[in-house]
């Protein structure tokens, strides 16, 4: 899920600003290291970071098919599930073993999108309905969807992605940080922009407004790369900073955070 930042920040002739963006999915961080292969490790422990264990409804019970192996990159793996009866409604649920964080992309039966996600709302069945990047958290006691009657050979396909279970802490930080001080803000003159913002989490009131700054980001945590968009004005009372950071489509809760720092030659904030 995008992460949408704003923020306003009372001022005294603030004129450079600088804006390091700190969601959990940091943009330089390097790949996670696993370590040398040891014996007794298995190779698919050492290449990916958890699986999914598969599961179909049969008569009541949940029975066990096989599982998928991924790492952080959203990878599309295939199962073939023997003795599925496809001529009424199918249940399959995925449960997580091993890694940090699971999330869905995409879930279907012999290309057929699901009709429901247990427990989620209308969102959550759209986005496992088509690959998008746009992705889902797997329950920790597992997630189960449901297909309609339709399913001819009971292929299951599955585009999802597991973090290890440690991630670099390093954050995004802009602008890029050079050898002089002054490069370390971007400038903003006072009254350059107008304007005033609400504070809920929406674009509406920016999306006319020119950009401040366009950066590219590109995570080595399995998120996308994209851009991080930011708005900077201000009105008689406030500075405002509003930060739309794409890359980060995965619901993290409140390990996802901004800051802004402010810097001038009278004030720091």
């Amino acid at each position: 899920m995008r992460r949408i930042f704003t923020c306003l920040l009372s001022f005294s002739m603030c004129i450079l600003l600088a804006l390091p963006f700190l969601p959990a999915t940091p943009i330089y961080a390097a790949a996670n290291e696993k370590g040398p292969i040891t014996a007794g490790t298995s190779l698919d422990a050492y290449l990916y970071n958890g699986t999914l264990s598969v599961y179909y409804l049969n008569q009541g019970d949940w029975l066990l098919e096989g599982s998928l192996s991924y790492d952080e990159f959203v990878k599309e793996q295939s199962l073939s599930i023997t003795g599925l009866d496809t001529s009424q409604s199918v249940s399959i649920k995925l449960v997580q073993n091993g890694g940090g964080n699971a999330q869905l992309d995409v879930v279907t039966l012999d290309g057929q999108a699901p009709v429901q996600v247990a427990g989620a709302d209308g969102k959550s069945l759209a986005k496992v309905s088509k690959q998008d990047l746009d992705l889902i958290n797997l329950e920790a006691e597992g997630t189960v969807i449901t297909f309609s009657g339709e399913a001819k050979e009971a292929t299951l396909t599955v585009a999802a992605r597991i973090e290890d279970k440690e991630i670099s802490k390093i954050p995004f930080r802009f602008p890029l940080i050079s050898s002089t001080a002054d490069d370390a803000f971007y400038n903003y003159t006072l009254n350059s922009q107008r304007g005033m913002i609400t504070m809920d989490g929406k674009l509406d009131e920016v999306a006319a407004m020119p950009l401040f700054s366009k950066e590219w980001a590109q995570p080595a945590t399995g998120h996308p790369s994209n851009y991080l968009y930011t708005w900077v004005f201000n009105d008689d009372n406030y500075l405002y900073v509003t930060m739309d950071g794409t890359p980060d489509n995965t619901m993290d809760d409140w390990k996802d955070y901004a800051k802004v720092y402010v810097n001038t030659s009278t004030f720091a904030a």
